[in-house]
């Protein structure tokens, strides 16, 4: 499955394709399509087997980057898979310096994404969303986005004390929220934070040179979250830390 959403035409194209020559074929009308602006989204879906999936990334990707239309370029990009493979060879045929917003939807997980978020687009995007529980995402390469919401294989109590640092001294980050399988951090936040305000499992910090705003913690069983939230809807009776 294959969507374009163009910025001006406002229209969409879903065409499904059954065999490679008529999938190239189709996507070459798409190709002339893409030269008319800057797509709002580009949606890819890689359904099939992985050796089918990578064999035709790779080569929809020689096809694209010696097209005219190379790089493509979208505000977002969405993308379904059952490997690492057509990520890794489609989205470098993404123009990084239109890109807002990744999504990947995995079918498979724990796919390593280490290799994934050293790519151009992920460090140019300012939106992410990951599902299916991916792992070896570094915390380092999270901490440019906006907004996050993902599915993490395992969230270790040093990814906490990292993504409270860097929200507190970054103002772009606002919203993460990750899903986890596995933390070992649930027994060590009352010692390192104090008791979490009314059993909820919620903390909030002070942010310095911002009086306005504050950094809310939540942690759960199976997820946190940290947004950056006002001052002033800070539960009365909650202490900011």
């Amino acid at each position: 499955m294959f969507h374009l959403n163009g910025s001006m035409e406002k229209s969409k194209i879903s065409t499904k394709f059954q065999f490679f020559e008529s999938r190239f074929q189709r996507f070459s009308d798409i190709l002339n399509f893409s030269n008319s602006g800057i797509f709002e989204e580009i949606e890819m879906d890689f359904d099939t087997s992985d050796s089918e999936s990578e064999n035709f990334s790779k080569d929809l990707f020689e096809r694209i980057s010696k097209s005219k239309s190379f790089p493509l370029k979208a505000k977002s990009f969405r993308i379904f898979y059952n490997s690492k493979s057509p990520i890794l060879n489609i989205l470098p045929l993404i123009d990084s310096g239109k890109l807002e917003e990744l999504e990947f939807h995995g079918l498979k997980k724990g796919l390593d994404f280490s290799e994934i978020s050293k790519m151009d687009q992920w460090k140019s995007a300012k939106t992410l969303q990951i599902s299916n529980f991916v792992k070896n995402v570094p915390v380092e390469s999270l901490i440019h986005f906006n907004l996050i919401k993902m599915d993490l294989f395992e969230v270790s109590l040093e990814m906490i004390l990292s993504l409270k640092e860097a929200f507190l001294r970054s103002p772009h980050m606002m919203n993460y929220e990750i899903s986890f399988r596995k933390s070992d951090a649930e027994e060590h936040l009352v010692e390192l934070f104090g008791e979490d305000f009314e059993l909820e499992s919620f903390w909030y910090f002070g942010i310095p040179d911002d009086l306005e705003n504050v950094i809310s913690f939540g942690f759960g069983s199976n997820f946190i979250v940290f947004e950056r939230i006002l001052r002033n809807i800070v539960p009365i009776g909650a202490r900011t830390l």
